[in-house]
């Protein structure tokens, strides 16, 4: 029931938006660097099969991210009516034990699995999807710490610890994917992953003093509520 015709433009309050909203932008921007850059960069180094293997591998890793995804959306809720760092803190460590599982469970079962759905000709994609793996722990800290950065306006600091993974990133492919093919790709991805997330863990670490035993050791308290939640 707006009148389209009483709707004006302000221009000082668009340069706000813009201002507030430009870092944002290239954090999103080096986020998609950090997570993409790989397969562009493999376009012309190797075979067209050779990036589907790859591609297929580095998609099958993701799925074990589907855990702290779905719980950084809930923390932000939880952070914006009022929740503290300990509940950062709770959901790290809660993270990182279930994604440890699916992990091993990927390990023992992703094989068979991709030559079921997939067929053989993608067996090797399995290799990726292990060496892929390992930065899965880096993702965790680096997408709860990166939520809790957001609620509190911390943008500067997400767009440079990005930055540094994303130059890292792009290095690392450049000298490695000539040498070793998808799998200098996947490594390079890996070493970024983890130094994205080490670098966004100690940062929250020392910006709330919590102890790094509780952000990756299972608390006392965290059995006790999964107990009680399940009966």
């Amino acid at each position: 029931k707006i009148n389209i015709f009483s709707i004006k433009i302000r221009i000082r309050e668009l340069k706000k938006y813009i201002r507030y909203g430009f870092i944002p932008m290239l954090t999103l921007l080096l986020m998609t660097i950090n997570y993409r850059i790989d397969v562009l960069m493999l376009k012309g180094q190797v075979s067209i099969s050779q990036i589907g293997i790859y591609s297929l591998g580095v998609s099958l890793s993701e799925r074990t991210w589907l855990i702290p995804d779905a719980l950084k959306d809930i923390l932000i809720s939880r952070l914006s009516k009022g929740k503290n760092e300990y509940e950062v803190a709770k959901v790290i460590r809660i993270s990182l034990c279930l994604c440890i599982v699916s992990i091993i469970l990927v390990i023992i079962f992703g094989k068979p699995a991709i030559n079921l759905l997939f067929g053989k000709e993608f067996s090797s994609s399995y290799e990726i999807t292990v060496i892929m793996l390992f930065g899965v722990i880096g993702m965790i800290f680096y997408k709860i710490v990166y939520s809790y950065n957001v609620v509190n306006g911390y943008k500067t600091v997400n767009l440079i610890l990005l930055g540094i993974a994303a130059i890292i990133n792009i290095v690392g492919n450049l000298i490695l994917i000539p040498i070793m093919g998808i799998k200098g790709a996947a490594l390079t991805s890996v070493i970024s992953y983890l130094i994205c997330g080490i670098l966004f863990l100690i940062y929250f670490k020392e910006k709330t003093n919590i102890k790094l035993s509780e952000l990756i050791i299972v608390q006392k308290d965290d059995i006790n509520l999964f107990l009680k939640k399940v009966q």
